[in-house]
């Protein structure tokens, strides 16, 4: 017999011996509070830096209309298109006063689905004939009324933006030649609107100004920071700098909507031993407020334990958020202890602090110190659908 033959048996109960001893290893070894669930640690290494999610792509056709009401459906149509939000907010200053952002609404206070002619009509009140015929041809291409939101929407970005369009030298191009970082610039882009887009009989600046104050103020958390009119095209159009596009409901996703498009399992799958989810995103992914509230710890913990870098957030009524194992929690500008933040807001960035077995976000949700069910929220806002009132969320049945 060679001396390889009699080396094999040994080898292969020392190979026995040693998987037993690892065995009993991971026995006594305890799991991290927040380590990654079975699910996310098998799928881990998913992600691509460069995907995008189409929805907010230009040149791909309308976009999706996100909201649950018309003037967020609005806001989110023009961040989409990368409208700065201050132009945005001299463009729906206008519609509130014209038609109160209802499409359907006719000049004196009636409804219909069509214009009459010569009688203003739908977001922008479109009065003229010739305006009007354009609005119900392309109604009539898209297979829906003229009252359709979207159609509205569509039109007044074609008559802003197109060559062929008269307005778009008239007032598009005087609009996105406002500078969005002077201090002049909300009434500077409401203005160029109200004279140039709209021209109604009697201008009233002043009430239109208000509105788009009112309305920067609601959605302004969306803001980006510099950067000119319209946001240029290799940004991500979720995403502007410092913030996070589309808000439904008055709340955000956690995360940019690529994520949740990529693969929204992660955002659905059960939490590992109580109420809560973990959202497996690379290091210095943003991570974005969920609802609006003031910052009441960050960073959470230290580097080492607990919640690692994270921040916590007083929502209200009862509501806390924990936004869990950032590499930047308590630094950002705007989301530090004692800060009030806009949903949407960037709040840190992830990363693998505290107790942590791998990158991921940790959201957690406490109504009146009780932990509640995330997945139902995270995935109504990022299938872009109303989503349901937080106190209403389960307190359990999202845990293994």
């Amino acid at each position: 017999m060679s001396s390889h033959a009699i080396m094999r048996p040994r080898i292969k109960r020392a190979v026995q011996a040693a998987a037993l001893l690892a065995g009993a290893i991971l026995i006594v070894i305890p799991q991290p509070v927040s380590a990654l669930d079975p699910v996310t640690s098998t799928l881990h290494p998913w992600y691509n830096p460069d995907f995008k999610a189409n929805r907010c792509v230009p040149g791909t056709g309308s976009p999706q209309l996100v909201g649950s009401e018309n003037a967020e459906k609005i806001w989110n149509y023009f961040l989409a298109k990368r409208v700065h939000p201050v132009l945005i907010a001299g463009i729906m200053g206008n519609m509130q006063a014209e038609s109160g952002f209802r499409p359907d609404i006719v000049q004196g206070g009636s409804t219909s689905n069509t214009p009459r002619p010569g009688v203003g009509f739908g977001l922008s009140q479109w009065t003229p004939a010739g305006r009007q015929k354009l609005l119900i041809d392309r109604a009539k291409a898209a297979g829906k009324q003229p009252s359709d939101l979207g159609v509205q929407l569509d039109y007044i970005w074609w008559e802003l933006t197109d060559q062929a369009s008269f307005y778009k030298k008239r007032a598009g191009d005087p609009l996105f030649a406002v500078d969005p970082n002077s201090s002049s610039a909300l009434r500077d882009a409401t203005n160029v609107y109200l004279l140039k887009y709209e021209a109604p009989k009697v201008p009233n600046l002043s009430e239109r100004l208000s509105a788009a104050k009112r309305i920067l103020a609601k959605y302004g958390g969306n803001t980006p920071t510099g950067g000119g009119s319209v946001i240029s095209e290799s940004e991500d159009a979720c995403a502007p700098d410092g913030s996070n596009g589309s808000l439904i409901g008055g709340m955000s996703l956690p995360t940019d909507q690529k994520w949740y498009d990529h693969n929204p399992r992660f955002f659905t799958k059960p939490h590992h031993d109580y109420p809560a989810a973990d959202i497996p995103v690379p290091v210095g992914t943003p991570i974005y407020a969920v609802t609006a509230g003031t910052v009441i710890q960050a960073p959470t913990s230290s580097a080492r334990s607990g919640y690692g870098l994270g921040v916590k957030i007083d929502a209200g009524n009862g509501i806390i958020m924990i936004y869990g194992h950032g590499t930047d929690g308590g630094s950002i500008q705007g989301a530090k202890k004692g800060d009030v933040v806009k949903p949407g807001q960037l709040i840190m960035h992830s990363g693998n602090t505290g107790r942590s077995t791998g990158p991921h976000l940790h959201l957690e949700i406490r109504v009146n110190g009780t932990k509640v069910c995330p997945q139902n929220l995270l995935d109504a806002l990022g299938k872009g659908q109303t989503p349901p009132d937080i106190k209403s969320l389960p307190r359990s049945g999202c845990s293994y």
